[in-house]
């Protein structure tokens, strides 16, 4: 675990999963992950909730991740964050399908309608009507999302985008509709009422309201087409346009981009030096975002951050991840959203005087490590890394979030509405680890107990309007090892799978395992329960959901006979003999006795473990009674199971 807090993987129960690689577009407001052979990824969300942009069926706040309803499949989130709105959140599944909840008051979640919804709706077609959306007619082929103050966008296979909602263009449409003017586009940004392209060929397009010089084309004049972002420090009308771009994000009124040779840039509002420049001078071009520490101007390469592999940004901030797994972050630094222990004057672009909002950075600074003292700043570490993704949330005093090899998130930052998934509402000024699924929701504490269980096996994360987004894996079983045992439960069964890491349940049938512990990443070992006799799916829950029932998963309970009273009679027949043994179905019916082969015509069973049923006639012998329930017999159990003719 590095500088990551001694103990605290093993405390979570978190295996060392290979993480996929960083995913460079659009990261500010969406992760996606490639397509492979996994079980369908489910997805859970935390924060504010009451437009239901938790997705969870309700609209109320939570702060601890709940799961968003009847998704599997996942490979991307996008949600709104930074406008105070409380938008809407889109998920786009495996095959391309796209859903979104939240708010919707102008159409943004795509459901040719404009009331709020609390749980996930198909998104429609492109250019469907609300009878044709209802009969089917859903967006598909989607490669990425991007979701905006009030507006969303689709990346489609073939490199052209789609919106819907008010997309500060001057339209509006609850359903999607092309965008003309763009072609050949491979990562799509939306921020407040604008929105970002970046092209196979590098450069990036952009179109909407322009207040601040969003748009990075050299004016203040908004556009309903998308236009070229100038090259760094080129103005009106652009000469160059800028190119080497390979990951762009949007936040509310500012944007960044990732070049190729690893520099940031930035455009936009520079409120709290949120451009990472060394000022707080807003700029309709891009410019260049300074290194650690660097005093501006930061015009030469070495005064410039280098080896960015992804970048993020909020309302009045920015993060950029490193290609050493390191996270730095720039701008207000308002209820500890910059991660680096509240220390306002350690880099000399800070804010000289802190503002309503609290202190700031106009240069980039390191994010600490979790479990750092809040009491005083990291000026030399230890500082967070092994950061494969990161996210921003939320509006000024935002939270960040960064997604760590071992599969865990961290959170640090604004946590007065839930933000940080810890279990209060607490805000941090270093990271904190989000809690799993079903731990108790803390009152706020000056100095809050962590979790007993940490989140997981994440896959992704994105960042809300003051929530947080994650998907991974619910389990799979793929072999019983074990696949029969008797009725009366008690012996180990060993279940071969993927995904085990933390299982919270095993269950056989509709019976909890008596116990479970994992024998290897891929192996548990579970101790079965009493059961009826018959065939049940052997069903694992982790912190994803429950494992989808198939033909591999079937697990044989047979019952037993272990003991016949009277166990000797005529050759008549007609004795009374009480059976005794587990897996029989009470009453009359369900459960048959044979003597030798032969069916007893009476048999009532007072319970699973008891029955009497009447001998049939029989040559004089001694012959096996056998149990049969739902077609299962039990095993020869000599001499237990012995009745004799004579």
């Amino acid at each position: 675990m590095g500088l990551f807090g001694a103990g605290r993987g093993a405390r979570a129960n978190g295996r060392a999963a290979a993480i996929l690689a960083v995913v460079v577009g659009a990261l500010a407001i969406g992760i996606a992950v490639p397509a492979q052979a996994h079980t369908p990824y489910t997805a859970v969300a935390w924060g504010q909730g009451s437009e239901g942009t938790l997705g969870n069926g309700e609209n109320q706040s939570h702060d601890v991740p709940v799961a968003v309803k009847n998704l599997s499949g996942v490979t991307e989130i996008a949600s709104e964050h930074g406008s105070a709105f409380y938008g809407q959140a889109l998920a786009r599944l495996e095959g391309g399908t796209v859903w979104g909840w939240g708010r919707n008051d102008f159409g943004q979640v795509g459901d040719a309608s404009t009331s709020n919804k609390n749980a996930p709706v198909a998104v429609c077609a492109v250019g469907s009507t609300e009878e044709q959306c209802q009969q089917g007619a859903h967006l598909s082929g989607v490669k990425s999302l991007a979701a905006g103050a009030r507006h969303s966008l689709a990346l489609l296979e073939g490199g052209t985008v789609v919106e819907w909602g008010r997309p500060g263009d001057g339209s509006a449409t609850t359903v999607p509709v092309a965008k003309a003017g763009l072609s050949g586009v491979r990562a799509i940004a939306a921020g407040q009422e604008y929105s970002l392209a970046l092209l196979e060929n590098g450069t990036v397009m952009a179109w909407g309201v322009n207040e601040s010089g969003r748009l990075g084309n050299g004016t203040e004049t908004p556009s309903a087409e998308p236009v070229a972002v100038c090259a760094v420090g080129d103005k009106a009308p652009c000469a160059t346009d800028l190119s080497h771009v390979k990951a762009i994000a949007a936040g509310t009124s500012h944007s960044l981009a990732l070049l190729e040779n690893g520099t940031v840039v930035a455009w936009g509002s520079n409120s709290l030096g949120k451009l990472g420049d060394g000022n707080e001078t807003t700029s309709s071009v891009p410019v260049v975002v300074c290194a650690i520490g660097v005093v501006s101007p930061c015009s030469e390469e070495s005064k410039q951050l280098k080896e960015s592999a992804g970048v993020a940004a909020g309302e009045d901030d920015s993060l950029a991840l490193l290609a050493s797994g390191r996270v730095v972050s720039w701008g207000t630094n308002s209820q500890g959203a910059l991660g680096d222990g509240g220390n306002p004057q350690f880099f000399p672009e800070h804010c000289p005087e802190p503002t309503s909002f609290g202190t700031c950075s106009r240069t980039p600074v390191p994010v600490c490590a979790p479990g750092y003292s809040e009491s005083k700043p990291c000026s030399s570490g230890p500082y967070l890394s092994g950061v494969t993704q990161i996210a921003r949330a939320g509006e000024t005093g935002s939270a960040g979030y960064a997604l760590l090899e071992s599969g865990n998130i961290l959170a640090w930052g604004k946590g007065g509405e839930h933000d940080l998934g810890d279990g209060t509402t607490e805000s941090h000024e270093v990271p904190v680890y989000v809690c799993a699924p079903g731990e108790k929701e803390k009152e706020a504490k000056t100095e809050p107990t962590p979790c007993a269980n940490d989140l997981t096996d994440v896959k992704g994360i994105a960042g809300g309007d003051e929530q947080g987004f994650a998907f991974g894996p619910p389990p799979a079983v793929t072999r019983m090892l074990t696949k029969s045992g008797p009725a009366s439960g008690g012996v180990s069964v060993f279940i071969e799978g993927t995904d085990f890491a933390g299982t919270k349940e095993v269950k056989f049938g509709s019976v909890s395992a008596l116990s479970f512990e994992l024998s290897t990443p891929a192996v548990i070992r579970a101790v079965a329960p009493a059961e009826t006799a018959g065939k049940v799916d052997v069903k694992v829950t982790n912190q994803w959901g429950m494992s989808a029932t198939s033909t591999s998963d079937l697990y044989t309970f047979y019952p037993t006979v272990t003991g016949v009273s009277p166990n000797k009679g005529p050759t008549a027949g007609g004795t009374t003999v009480t059976v005794k043994g587990s897996g029989f179905m009470t009453g009359t019916k369900g459960t048959i006795i044979k003597f030798a082969g032969t069916k007893s015509a009476s048999i009532n069973c007072s319970s699973t473990s008891e029955c009497t049923a009447v001998s049939p006639k029989h040559l004089a012998a001694t012959v096996d009674v056998r149990a049969i329930v739902n077609g299962i017999t039990s095993p020869r159990n000599r001499p237990a199971d012995l009745f004799t003719y004579e």
